[in-house]
């Protein structure tokens, strides 16, 4: 079914030729969870098209297709996609989250700082975190024995390494990199770290907060918690018992 999200009632009095916006999303997945937040934090009126990813609907294939440059864009249609009302398509998560951003500058949350130097501080946390806890965390997920150990202090290593980013380039008015604005960097962040705070304890039995605490890393620890308790965040993400079922069928079907 169809839901409809944001704030419908006030698209006459905005006179926006390009809301509502139409968004295909499966509802479980972490990327298109980026579009998601982003959506949230603009306060920018959706309707909301579940995608199942086994059977794909015809519209939504159509949609990802007007816009993929891939021969066979038609097999690979994958969320999210979102359509303007006035008809314009984007794809691509962390495209479509800096899109409303640069599109709608004036709705609700600002997702990029002023500075041209705090905006590419933005992007290299973007590319840090992937290189670093982004990735090193669900290696550690798949590890086992020995290789489990050598991923776990592979893992702290992380950890420090973004924890000496925040404290470096971060500010000290709030919680996020940019003090209390939450950027496209948390956006980028927060489906994976909603997701680590769930599976690592449950599957490995590493609670990334008391690490964090244990190594002395205060300026992560808070970033962690507060990217985690974003209302944009809770509001768009997996029950805590859906996401362990997904991973366990993800486990068994790797196996």
């Amino acid at each position: 079914l169809d839901e409809v999200g944001g704030a419908l009632a006030s698209v006459g009095a905005l006179g926006e030729a390009a809301l509502p916006i139409t968004f295909w999303n499966s509802g479980s997945c972490p990327f298109a969870q980026r579009a998601w937040i982003a959506l949230e934090e603009k306060q920018l009126p959706y309707k909301f098209v579940k995608v199942d990813l086994r059977a794909k609907p015809a519209d939504f294939v159509d949609a990802y297709a007007s816009v993929s440059p891939a021969a066979d864009a038609q097999a690979k249609a994958k969320v999210p996609v979102v359509r303007t009302a006035d008809g314009y398509t984007m794809i691509e998560s962390d495209v479509v989250a800096e899109y409303l951003s640069d599109r709608f500058p004036d709705r609700g949350s600002q997702l990029m700082p002023d500075s041209a130097e705090q905006r590419a501080r933005v992007r290299l946390l973007i590319a840090t975190f992937d290189q670093t806890l982004g990735s090193s965390a669900f290696i550690v997920l798949r590890a086992s024995g020995d290789e489990l150990s050598q991923q776990l202090e592979k893992l702290e290593i992380d950890l420090r390494i973004l924890d000496d980013f925040l404290i470096r380039h971060g500010s000290d008015d709030g919680p996020f990199l940019c003090g209390n604005l939450f950027s496209l960097a948390e956006v980028h962040a927060a489906p994976f770290v909603q997701r680590m705070l769930i599976v690592l304890p449950r599957f490995k039995k590493v609670d990334l907060p008391k690490l964090c605490r244990r190594l002395g890393l205060k300026r992560l620890t808070n970033w962690l918690s507060s990217v985690d308790r974003r209302p944009s965040v809770v509001r768009t993400g997996m029950q805590a018992s859906d996401v362990i079922q997904a991973y366990e069928r993800m486990f068994s079907d790797s196996s």
